[in-house]
């Protein structure tokens, strides 16, 4: 589908923003004595649930480059930063990053531009860096196979890496079969003295705000103009109109879904969240299912299904609350009634929790993704499932396979969906997600289709090269947040595009998670660093 030109986005206002919200928890620092320029590493937290997986195309693993006047650049890493070193005279900054199995990169920055390049050509976990003069980076990195060291035996390797002009490095220039395995000369660095004052003041100056929020999971609109959130820091939270933070419900590890009962007047919150390490292995913990009231934050009834969930609601009030564990012997999905008492359990089938995710807003169905094979990744259909009537049993009804043909060779994951039916062309089942085809290329890779209701016959595709995060719907208009930043209103009569623009935050692209809409053209986005934007889109009048 024809692209269309970006639009001026506008930011009305941003709730919950604090210092270095787009770094998250600052646990690394570095301050370059000629120019004040300081660099802060920070991690924003999991980007995953057992019902839904978003690392793929983000990085929960930041760097900040920050002046006197405030942010300069932003830079996302696939590891975790381990350590940053000014050049001694260019204005260049080293990073090093680790992660499991010794991945990780040399990553050398440009001040000035803001970019990036990965020195090594191969993964490489990278522990310390030095200059040891303008020409010279002392690179320590983990050995290779630490289950072949003993306890004399070194955890790091050193190798000097050696250049005439450091700003003529290009990405991949350094080959990692040529690094060692050994320490030739190992000489330890010194402890990072500087850089635990500088996190030191850096928390300081974030605890005057509160503590980082992490991913905003799910927003959702209020008629009287406020808004509920829900985000690690908080199970759930009610914004007021004029964006004053009138109640947050704390609980360990926050909420994932957000679940308005039809009247407005209560959420149900899904709490799940993965089991946690403690000294003595692994701690199941509950996955209760809350009714919170919107007026007070008071909670009115609990569901513990026994397992972690994900959740759909129809419009009447019936709720849908599938096992997503892995791997499940016989998966069961709870149903529960409008007055909050569980109904029955019935078998939809195993739940991937890279292919399944597929929360339908405003769905007069509780719908869900059910398949074959391992996790249900084969042949994938959608279905319907019906509650139990007076004298009737709960059924699962086939409607129509997720894949309406994408072309050779892809495969189309779930997403983001809402059902629409305020126009004239009848009702329809709106959905977003990725088309998982070579590694190599993600070109094209994200989509929106209408999907007539219940035949499943695609009416227009939407296709970008990065995935909905968010998908919603005003009866006119679709709108999409998409992984790359960008926001894009759809006709919702023919997929055309009517507006789309970059969501930038102090001159950064934002990573958004979740959206609603609440106006002609304006939509609330929540993000990954825990902030929420409200903004218009070009080409809707500013309404």
């Amino acid at each position: 589908m024809p692209s269309a030109p970006l639009d001026p986005l506008v930011v009305h206002r941003v709730l919950g923003s604090r210092p270095y919200a787009e770094i998250g928890r600052p646990f690394l620092a570095a301050r370059d004595d000629r120019s004040g320029v300081l660099a802060a590493a920070g991690y924003l937290g999991g980007m995953q649930w057992p019902g839904r997986d978003v690392s793929d195309g983000r990085a929960a693993h930041r760097v900040g480059i920050y002046t006197r006047d405030g942010l300069r650049h932003l830079l996302r890493t696939r590891h975790r930063v381990q350590a940053l070193a000014f050049h001694p005279e260019l204005p260049l900054l080293a990073i090093g990053t680790g992660g499991w199995y010794f991945e990780g990169e040399l990553l050398l920055a440009d001040l000035g531009s803001g970019r990036a390049v990965s020195v090594f050509d191969g993964e490489r976990d990278v522990s310390g860096l030095r200059w040891l003069d303008v020409r010279t980076l002392d690179v320590r990195m983990a050995t290779s196979e630490d289950e072949d060291l003993t306890e004399e035996d070194p955890s790091e390797v050193r190798e000097l890496l050696v250049r005439e002009d450091w700003t003529q490095v290009v990405g991949r220039s350094v080959a990692v079969d040529g690094l060692p395995y050994a320490p030739p000369q190992f000489m330890p660095l010194e402890p990072p003295v500087e850089s635990a004052r500088e996190v030191a003041r850096l928390h300081a100056e974030i605890e005057t705000a509160g503590d980082p929020r992490g991913p905003v999971w799910a927003v959702e609109p209020l008629p009287d103009g406020g808004l509920l959130a829900t985000h690690p820091g908080a199970q759930v939270e009610r914004w007021d109109p004029d964006g004053t933070l009138r109640w947050a419900v704390a609980k360990a590890e926050g909420g994932r879904e957000l679940l308005c009962t039809p009247d407005g007047s209560a959420v149900w919150v899904n709490g799940t969240t993965r089991t946690t390490w403690g000294f003595s292995g692994w701690k199941p913990q509950p996955y209760l299912v809350d009714l919170i009231a919107v007026r007070d934050g008071a909670v009115l009834g609990t569901v513990d299904p026994g397992f972690a969930v994900a959740a759909v609601m129809r419009t009447d009030g019936w709720l849908a609350l599938r096992d997503c564990r892995v791997p499940a012997e016989k998966p069961l999905t709870v149903l529960v009634g409008p007055d909050g008492a569980e109904a029955v359990r019935v078998e939809v089938g195993e739940y991937s929790l890279f292919a399944h995710h597929f929360p339908v807003r405003r769905s007069p169905e509780l719908l869900f993704l059910q398949g074959e094979g391992v996790q249900g990744t084969v042949d994938r259909w959608v279905v319907a499932v019906d509650p139990p009537t007076p004298g009737g049993a709960a059924m699962v009804r086939r409607l129509f396979p997720l894949d309406w043909d994408p072309g050779p060779g892809g495969q189309v994951s779930g997403g983001p969906a809402v059902f629409h039916t305020d126009d004239a062309g009848g009702p329809a089942l709106i959905h977003g997600g990725r088309v998982r085809r070579d590694r190599k290329t993600r070109l094209g890779s994200g989509y929106v289709v209408r999907r007539a209701y219940p035949s499943g016959e695609p009416l227009w595709v939407f296709t970008t090269d990065a995935a909905p995060a968010a998908v919603e719907t005003d009866g006119d208009a679709v709108y999409a947040a998409l992984d790359s930043g960008e926001v894009v209103a759809l006709d919702a009569g023919n997929g055309t595009v009517r507006s789309r623009g970059l969501l930038r935050l102090d001159g950064q692209i934002t990573d958004p998670l979740s959206l609603a809409v609440v106006g002609r053209g304006r939509v609330v986005v929540g993000m990954v660093d825990g902030r929420i934007a409200e903004c218009t889109l070009g080409g809707f009048g500013g309404v």
